[in-house]
């Protein structure tokens, strides 16, 4: 039974050869499931059940599949609480708790995490809290694997980008809304803020990182591109699409594709 309050935001990822989909919700049953791609017969299903506060315990988030210690791993965060499970077999390798230690009720969370460098970086407390948590452990890593954390900086439905040692947060909403910061992967170490024009809407599609160029898009059609330094965001223009967009946008063999709520755009050479 579904019981999420806004219903299923979780996309389907592919591990170990089969379809692995999360389901994350307060009330109900929370697992991960592995479905046989070719016939979705079941291969697996992990319950991932953790005690929370109210709505605390649903997730919009896509998990990430990617090896540690040569072993491929699926990274789930949702629950207060990021896990890693054997891809193969659906196992429990490890859990990092702390992000909610109160159980606070209405902490859900849309914002995936995002992984690389032998991290995974966690936007959590709806938007204004950021943490770090290390890949390499076993069992409870609540306390010896958070690498850094920010409470002051965050997002809550737009989820980070991690590329090449760095961490690029959007701030999404509130009087910060288009704030995009970078920071040191490994240190949570600022480096730069630049902000985006202002505007009355937020964003909830995730900001997207092709080459030097990062893509932004509001809720009201607003895209932004602007070209990364290493001093902060250069080069920024707005292209107005006029209609609404809560989609994320994705490149493809050098071309723009973004999703609006009665159009499907497509930005590029032949």
């Amino acid at each position: 039974k579904d019981t999420l309050w806004w219903d299923q935001g979780t996309s389907p990822v592919f591990a170990a050869g089969h379809v692995v989909v999360a389901v994350m919700q307060t009330d109900g049953e929370s697992y991960l499931v592995s479905l046989a791609r070719k016939t979705g017969k079941e291969v697996w299903k992990t319950p991932r059940k953790y005690e929370t506060g109210k709505e605390s315990g649903d997730a919009y988030t896509t998990p990430h599949v990617v090896k540690v210690n040569g072993k491929e791993q699926i990274i789930s965060w949702g629950a207060d609480h990021l896990t890693g499970h054997d891809a193969g077999t659906g196992k429990l390798l490890w859990e990092c708790g702390g992000f909610n230690p109160k159980r606070a009720g209405m902490q859900r969370v849309i914002a995936s995490a995002v992984v690389g460098d032998g991290l995974a970086v966690v936007p959590f407390n709806r938007g204004d809290a950021l943490a770090a948590i290390r890949l390499d452990g076993s069992g409870n890593v609540s306390e010896p694997h958070w690498a850094w954390r920010n409470d002051k900086l965050g997002s809550d439905a737009a989820s980070p980008v991690l590329h090449d040692g760095k961490v690029y947060v959007l701030k999404d909403g509130g009087p910060q809304r288009g704030r995009l910061t970078c920071l040191d992967a490994k240190t949570g170490k600022p480096l730069w803020e630049s902000t985006l024009p202002k505007g009355p809407q937020v964003y909830y599609s995730s900001p997207l990182l092709v080459g030097d160029q990062i893509y932004c898009v509001r809720e009201d059609g607003m895209l932004f591109s602007g070209k990364i330094t290493k001093d902060g965001l250069t080069e920024v223009k707005s292209h107005p699409l006029e209609e609404g967009v809560i989609a994320s946008p994705i490149s493809v063999g050098g071309r723009l594709i973004v999703r609006t709520d009665k159009s499907l755009f497509c930005f590029g050479g032949n």
